[in-house]
């Protein structure tokens, strides 16, 4: 992996900002198409919004400069006031980015998935100054999708799965991921493939360490992880839910 600050001098023609840019392939996202409505985007209250996720534990004693995987994403059915993702998010304390796909009627006027990006810059507002960056590799929805996203701020943890939101407790529930429960199976599951970080000394760590899962979902929404399987599939976490597998 290429030095960050090298990164960071590599700069795509036509998107730069007036104080530098962003680096090579990084993609600014203003609206996913006409008729969004994407500064109206709530998120759920607490017992209405809930994950499906694998994250790094001690944030008080680590550092990191980037999160990665592929992230797979079948379109999962949501409902108007519903939204369900599948992402990465890089985290310290109450700031965070993350980016991933996303199905919200609400927002983007379809019930396609749409490649988003999500900022919360509350007590380091310098974030936003030092240009976070997201490298997406796009394809189309329903394959495979390789993200990173990273920020010259040291942060303190980072994170891979899953996210819905029903706020109004609306029948049917959104679903999650490929709209299945969690298994050990690529194959049947949802998943992010080749989930990875680089820390603080800009390494690219392949099986991330020190990890647990974490769900905060009704039982309908499951989180599985599977760890170091092969070349393949690298370090692989599961995830979804609404309807039973």
């Amino acid at each position: 992996l290429q030095n960050l600050e090298e990164l960071q001098e590599q700069k795509s023609d036509g998107i730069e900002l007036k104080d530098g840019g962003c680096p090579l392939k990084t993609v600014p996202i203003l609206r996913s198409n006409p008729n969004s409505n994407v500064f109206k985007i709530q998120r759920g209250i607490p017992d209405t919004h809930c994950v499906a996720l694998v994250h790094t534990n001690n944030p008080e004693e680590r550092k990191f400069l980037g999160v990665a995987g592929e992230l797979e994403n079948y379109k999962p059915i949501v409902y108007p006031n519903q939204w369900s993702s599948t992402r990465i998010k890089i985290l310290n304390q109450n700031d965070n980015i993350e980016v991933g796909w996303m199905v919200n009627p609400d927002v983007f006027q379809d019930n396609e998935a749409h490649l988003y990006a999500s900022f919360v810059a509350l007590a380091l507002f310098k974030w936003l100054k030092t240009c976070l960056w997201a490298y997406p590799q796009l394809t189309t929805p329903n394959m495979e999708e390789h993200n990173m996203v990273g920020t010259y701020q040291l942060t303190s943890q980072v994170e891979w799965g899953g996210e819905i939101s029903n706020p109004k407790q609306s029948f049917p529930p959104p679903e999650m991921g490929n709209g299945k429960k969690a298994l050990y199976n690529p194959f049947y599951t949802a998943s992010i493939m080749h989930a990875s970080y680089v820390d603080w000394n800009y390494t690219n760590v392949l099986n991330p360490e020190d990890t647990h899962k974490v769900w905060d979902c009704e039982a309908s929404y499951t989180v599985k992880d599977a760890g170091w399987k092969t070349e393949e599939f690298g370090r692989l976490m599961l995830y979804g839910g609404f309807n039973e597998v």
